[in-house]
């Protein structure tokens, strides 16, 4: 990123502490900041009709928002800071503005966004080796090896 564009988004960037059971990122409703975790943990969800389904716990230097403000699809999942959390916060219209003044960007997001697919994948395949047996978990289990 240029010195000019990253000087403005650090100028643009708040910090905040924020309390154990802080949703930062709510199932269904567009973020307003992009979020970078500096200091706690957090819990990645999916929320169910009697409880929220854990996907992963996410620590500093992980980002929330990012393929939200990206692609504009709301997001599906919650975060929920488990611990008292530092953050850093980027307007989204300062975001977006540096990605599309600087489409080199969209490297380093689609990076981002493939490590948090990768996850995910791992999460499915771990789940269902859980729930497989015999020949099926067999198959599963070869298709890693690919």
């Amino acid at each position: 990123m240029p010195r000019d564009v990253a000087n403005t988004v650090r100028q643009s960037e708040t910090r905040l502490i924020v309390p154990p059971t802080t949703k930062l990122i709510y199932v269904g409703k567009q973020p307003e900041h992009l979020i970078t975790l500096c200091a706690g943990k957090v819990e990645i969800s999916v929320p169910c009709r009697k409880q929220a389904i854990r996907l992963s716990m996410a620590g500093p230097g992980r980002i929330f928002g990012l393929r939200a403000l990206v692609t504009g699809k709301l997001p599906g999942v919650e975060a929920t800071c488990l611990t008292e959390c530092e953050l850093r916060l980027l307007p989204k219209s300062i975001f977006t503005s540096a990605l599309n003044s600087h489409p080199q960007m969209y490297l380093a997001v689609a990076k981002l966004l493939t490590a948090d697919l990768k996850l995910a994948e791992a999460y499915l395949k771990n789940r269902a080796r859980r729930k497989l047996r015999g020949p099926e978990r067999a198959l599963l289990m070869a298709s890693d090896h690919r």
